[in-house]
């Protein structure tokens, strides 16, 4: 049975922001030290939440489901290049003065309070951002006191921040903005763009994906837009990985098989003898300074699944039973299963058999199953259909949309928002086919690929078209002889045997960079290279 969507009122909702303001409000001033930047952050996340209140399964639930909104609505401004906690003053402060001192000597005095060791192990893990292993090694004192001492400290800083924020001063709101702001949200969501469109899956020797971090939500943001050529980006020839940030790396055991971007860094599939299918792959997680750490990954011939904006990798295990899958949440920082949680359904429309495969976006899993999709949400653990998706199909999700095929030979495309049902682009079938930008804000009409055994596969076309989902903007982009990938913050990428070129989704233009791997027959990100 289908989700129902919600419905609710705008008087409900001026009610829900009105309860839920000084909360948020005092949470943002601690996360940023800034009261109108503060102020921004809260509009903004109240505004997302309205626009995406589809997701709030229970009235009691929307408290917790704003506060994650701000809280990731918060990290992906941290993420944004040349984030430094700045917005625009009249007055420029005095060189070398700290915007907001007073906060941070909050902060200062908060750690002061602590005993020094705790002080110690506070900043160890969360400054310099070492593992609970790193610490005991650096402290010489074992991993479970590491544990009691941060536990320990952060009760303490706690009941301090606590007092800090109490002092806060809230300012008023007006829930009609707050509204306003969600329904522009919503309507500009609502892109109608005809083109050509052609589905073609491609043979693959170079993988373009995403390495540092995400991009943020697809709604407007506060601080300041990117400028300049964005580094967030890998490719892999043979056992050789290019990092946007300058870094080359060599994986001596085989052939590189997929790149994952995640928040811990570029989750990479290598090996011999076909792998991952023949069970003999290897894993490694490379950071964007282009340090390696081997990651253990037992799946067998199972696909496996990421997000930008995650640090995990999610997969599905059988149970034993035809209708029940277990879905699992493994941390790339420690290697451990963080979470499990049980789906029933039968799952038996793909050729293979197997098990369903797990689709990542943000902090939702999707499966496409025998009768209905499901959405795994990973914040409540909650398990439901969702009609937005289509059963037995492999699914198609970038940030927060699917596209939809349908007709004979999928005549026809659609972009569709996953959380509303609204279809954003409108797509007849012909000589191009669509892909999504990891953040949802564009989509690229690419043409068809030809390959053959010999020589490298090339579009047939030389040009590729990139929509903006929020403006209906189209720019043109030089494609002949390259293969595409994205950015996190949308920008198209661009391999050709000579460079690695990052070209604007908005202006066309592109800046690139010499390819330092091989360059045989590039393609695209997350399929195979042997």
């Amino acid at each position: 049975m289908a989700r129902p969507p919600r419905t609710l009122t705008d008087e409900e909702f001026a009610e829900f922001v009105h309860a839920s303001w000084p909360g948020l409000y005092r949470t943002a001033y601690l996360m940023l030290g800034d009261h109108q930047l503060a102020e921004d952050l809260v509009q903004t996340s109240l505004a997302k939440t309205y626009a995406s209140w589809r997701q709030v399964k229970e009235p009691a639930a929307a408290p917790a489901y704003a506060r994650v909104v701000l809280a990731n609505t918060a990290a992906s401004w941290f993420r944004r290049r040349g984030w430094r906690n700045e917005h625009p003053t009249e007055h420029l402060p005095d060189s070398g003065t700290d915007h907001d001192l007073t906060t941070r000597t909050a902060v200062v005095d908060a750690l002061a309070t602590l005993a020094p060791r705790q002080r110690a192990v506070v900043v160890l893990r969360y400054y310099d951002d070492l593992s609970v292993r790193e610490v005991a090694q650096a402290l010489g004192i074992s991993e479970g006191t590491v544990k009691s001492q941060t536990s320990d400290a952060l009760a303490r800083l706690r009941d301090v921040l606590s007092d800090e924020a109490a002092s806060v001063s809230v300012p008023t709101v007006d829930p009609v903005a707050v509204v306003g702001n969600g329904r522009r949200i919503q309507r500009d969501r609502r892109v109608r763009v005809a083109a050509a469109v052609s589905a073609v899956v491609a043979v693959v020797v170079v993988i373009v994906a995403a390495v540092a971090a995400p991009g943020g939500d697809r709604a407007d943001e506060i601080p300041p837009t990117h400028t300049g050529e964005s580094k967030d980006w890998a490719v892999a020839s043979g056992s050789t990985v290019q990092l946007g940030s300058g870094s080359v790396i060599d994986l001596d055991d085989g052939p590189v098989g997929y790149l994952f971007s995640t928040s811990a860094g570029l989750l990479v599939n290598y090996g011999k003898d076909g792998a991952p299918w023949s069970g003999s792959s290897r894993w490694t997680v490379i950071a964007p300074d282009g340090s390696t750490s081997d990651f253990t990954l037992d799946v067998g011939d199972q696909l496996t699944d990421t997000d930008p904006s995650q640090p995990y990798v999610v997969y599905v295990e059988a149970t034993g039973s035809p209708t029940a899958w277990d879905v699992v949440v493994r941390d790339l920082r420690t290697n451990e299963v963080t979470d499990t949680i049980r789906v029933d359904g039968s799952f038996s429309w793909a050729d293979d058999g197997g098990v369903p495969d797990a689709f990542v976006d943000r902090d939702h899993v999707y499966l496409s199953l025998d009768e209905t999709a499901v959405d795994v949400d990973l914040t409540t653990r909650q398990v439901s259909p969702i009609d937005t998706l289509p059963a037995k199909t492999p699914l198609t999700v970038d940030g927060g949309l699917t596209i939809l095929f349908s007709g004979d030979l999928d005549a026809h495309a659609e972009v569709v928002d996953i959380d509303t049902g609204e279809a954003l682009m409108d797509y007849d079938q012909g000589d191009r086919y669509l892909q999504l930008s990891p953040d949802g804000q564009h989509v690229a009409a690419l043409p068809r690929r030809s390959c053959s055994d010999v020589d490298a596969c090339t579009f047939d076309l030389p040009t590729a078209f990139v929509y903006d989902l929020t403006t209906d903007k189209r720019v043109e982009i030089d494609v002949e002889g390259s293969s595409t990938g994205w950015t996190l913050d949308g920008d198209l990428v661009r391999v050709t045997k000579d460079d690695v070129s990052v070209c604007d989704a908005d202006g066309g233009g592109c800046s690139s960079t010499p390819l330092q791997v091989g360059a045989d027959n590039p393609v695209v990100a997350d399929t195979v290279n042997w």
